[in-house]
């Protein structure tokens, strides 16, 4: 096989440790031989792992730590996408993961309370005219109040 600049060899396409040479195994930050980070990029991107006794720095874009197998991504309970652990906002939708459970909660009732409305807006004339005018606005109350419970 001749050697062609535009499309290496395998071999020659591996990533390297910048300070060693050390092939770069593309899991860790640090390399297996020398333990320095195997390049600049890879430690100023570094996610370090959660889990207390690991503690093991990473590589951007990996999902488990390849030492503990800890999850180093947690999904956003707005869009689902996975961002970083040590990301205090989603990646994806930029919703802050502090609090962002209580936040979707109350979303989730106010929208709930809009659509009981709507409904409670669209069946209250029609009940209102059913029961004349004293038994619908009392109807009206009763359903608003059940549909707010």
């Amino acid at each position: 096989m001749q050697h062609n600049p535009m499309h290496p060899h395998a071999a020659q396409a591996r990533a390297m440790c910048q300070n060693c040479g050390a092939p770069d195994d593309g899991e860790f930050v640090q390399c297996s031989f020398c333990h320095s980070p195997v390049s600049l990029q890879a430690a100023q991107y570094a996610i370090p792992c959660p889990n207390p006794q690991c503690r093991t720095a990473c590589r951007w874009g990996k999902n488990q730590c390849g030492r503990c197998r800890m999850w180093l991504v947690v999904s956003c309970v707005f869009c689902g996408a996975l961002s970083p652990h040590n990301q205090s906002n989603c990646m994806a939708c930029h919703e802050a993961f502090q609090g962002a459970a209580e936040r979707k909660a109350m979303r989730m009732r106010q929208m709930n309370h809009q659509e009981n409305m709507q409904i409670v807006a669209a069946v209250a004339p029609a009940a209102g005219y059913a029961a004349g005018e004293i038994g619908g606005a009392v109807l009206f109350g009763v359903i608003g109040a059940m549909l707010d419970d």
